[in-house]
């Protein structure tokens, strides 16, 4: 359950929000993008998939998480055009091959409206939610056209656009699947906008698992099911021939050919 046990209303409220805009047909859009895990040891950690699973079991897995009541009051709704929980992941080609790692989620921006902007410390979590354990620090910006540049920006970079300097950023160079596409993202609550956003990062996630690991990570169950299949901070799992050899050199075309149709590191 997103709730039990937990004092900060920042789930139960996101909840609430969703639900009375499904209710009444509102346009309203959720982006929530969190780390691919936490930051550790990774696989060789229980800890750090035991959080992976609290945090599955809070959004996505069974009828108590967030979108798990969301889709039993509302069944024929997509929910998909109201919310996204998305992470970050990124790749590139080392002298090893090529080789996949998460982009970690440190930053704690909350972005409203292209209006208000929180900047600060705070995780989403009772220890900093509460004000009664750690000691937190937060900025609210309340300046529309600085924060509206601020989210462009951002969404730009990470669904895989070529920078602007009316957002404020260099239009500099960047790695191929930074710049493959691009489109006006002026409101964010447009639908059509929206859509696009979610099939980019839909379709980013296809991409890079089928070049990565070896199988998806929903259909992962153990931890040695995640040893076995997931190509993350190291080599694709799907090369797998001696290097040097004709094999390993059809791997790595292979998986170089999956990935050109990736856009930007939202997944």
């Amino acid at each position: 359950d997103f709730t039990s046990g937990v004092r900060n209303r920042v789930g139960a409220a996101l909840f609430e929000r969703l639900r009375r805009a499904i209710s009444r047909g509102e346009d309203f859009r959720a982006l929530v993008v969190l780390p691919l895990r936490p930051n550790g040891r990774g696989l060789k950690s229980e800890e750090v998939l035991a959080v992976m699973q609290q945090q599955r079991a809070c959004v996505a897995t069974g009828p108590d998480s967030l979108l798990g009541r969301l889709r039993q009051e509302f069944p024929d709704v997509d929910l998909d055009r109201y919310v996204l929980f998305a992470t970050l992941r990124t790749f590139d080609d080392l002298a090893a091959g090529p080789c996949s790692e998460m982009v970690y989620v440190h930053s704690k921006l909350l972005i409203v409206d292209d209006r208000v902007a929180v900047v600060g410390s705070a995780n989403v979590n009772d220890r900093s939610m509460r004000g009664d354990r750690d000691t937190e620090l937060g900025v609210v910006v309340d300046a529309p056209e600085s924060v509206k540049k601020l989210r462009t920006r951002l969404w730009r970079a990470h669904l895989g656009m070529a920078p602007r300097e009316a957002d404020g950023g260099l239009a500099v160079d960047v790695r191929p699947h930074q710049r493959r596409w691009d489109r006006s993202l002026e409101d964010p609550s447009n639908l059509d906008t929206w859509r696009d956003v979610v099939d980019c990062a839909r379709t980013n996630s296809a991409l890079v698992e089928a070049a990565f690991d070896l199988a998806a990570w929903d259909d992962v169950a153990t931890l040695e099911d995640a040893k076995a299949s997931l190509g993350l901070g190291r080599v694709s799992k799907r090369v797998a021939g001696k290097p040097g050899s004709e094999m390993r050199a059809a791997e790595e075309r292979a998986v170089r050919n999956t990935l050109e149709r990736v856009r930007g590191d939202l997944c």
